[in-house]
């Protein structure tokens, strides 16, 4: 007997188009392979854009465009939208995942330049990504942003710069969804994923928690209430299990 949940899934994102970046390596390629499952067009970004380009290889028949990003960077990450709107004619998901550790000394010999550099990595990166986005989500009835963040940002496992980064993030990522959540474009976060060190990119050992993120995902186009993402991510989505 088939499952009516998976059969559900399998169908979310088929005309949708998706953006995802560090999607060279593990998260990120994890959430790509889901995404390419379930029907989606996808632009893979990464700062390696040879990884890129081999988890677009490695996706095919799936529709799917490499390009190399640098979070960093406005223009760099400018020229992804316009990728998008140029190849695909839209953009409806944005899922930041580019981000990662960076070896820090004692934190009283942490210098502004390497506290800086961390937070613009896993931080201020996304904050580009989304606003140099939302125009194009505005324009799309099923857009929606999701951010990976850490469990470091949850709780103090160390790490001070890298746990203040993500702990910023997940709040950004509330906010925008109370900003955003009223004109239909959710926005939500996954702690589950530990990002160990990359240069620009999420790397981990295993894709942990991205089915549960792009189920969150799926799900918002289909609430009806006036103001669905209030309190947005749900503990349960429906027809997920407990």
């Amino acid at each position: 007997m088939s499952d009516p949940v998976q059969n559900e899934l399998g169908r979310r994102f088929v005309g949708r188009v998706a953006l995802v970046t560090g999607a060279g390596h593990g998260i990120g390629r994890a959430v790509a392979e889901r995404l390419a499952a379930e029907g989606a067009r996808l632009v893979l970004a990464d700062l390696d854009e040879a990884a890129a380009m081999a988890t677009a290889d490695q996706l095919a028949p799936a529709d799917a465009v490499a390009t190399a990003c640098d979070v960093h960077v406005t223009s760099s990450v400018d020229a992804c939208i316009d990728l998008a709107v140029r190849h695909f004619g839209q953009l409806d998901v944005l899922v930041n995942v580019a981000g990662g550790s960076i070896a820090m000394p004692a934190f009283e010999d942490i210098t502004d330049e390497a506290w800086n550099e961390m937070l613009d990595l896993n931080l201020t990166g996304a904050m580009r990504c989304i606003r140099a986005a939302l125009p194009q989500l505005r324009r799309r009835p099923t857009a929606v942003i999701v951010s990976i963040t850490s469990v470091n940002g949850l709780a103090a496992f160390g790490e001070e710069a890298y746990s203040s980064a993500k702990a910023g993030l997940s709040l950004l990522t509330r906010n925008l969804a109370i900003k955003l959540g009223p004109e239909g474009i959710p926005s939500t976060r996954s702690p589950r994923a530990q990002c160990a060190p990359g240069s620009g990119t999420a790397r981990t050992a295993a894709p942990i928690g991205c089915g549960r993120c792009i189920r969150w995902a799926g799900w918002g186009s289909r609430a009806t209430s006036p103001r669905p993402w209030r309190s947005w991510p749900p503990t349960t989505p429906p027809g997920s299990p407990a």
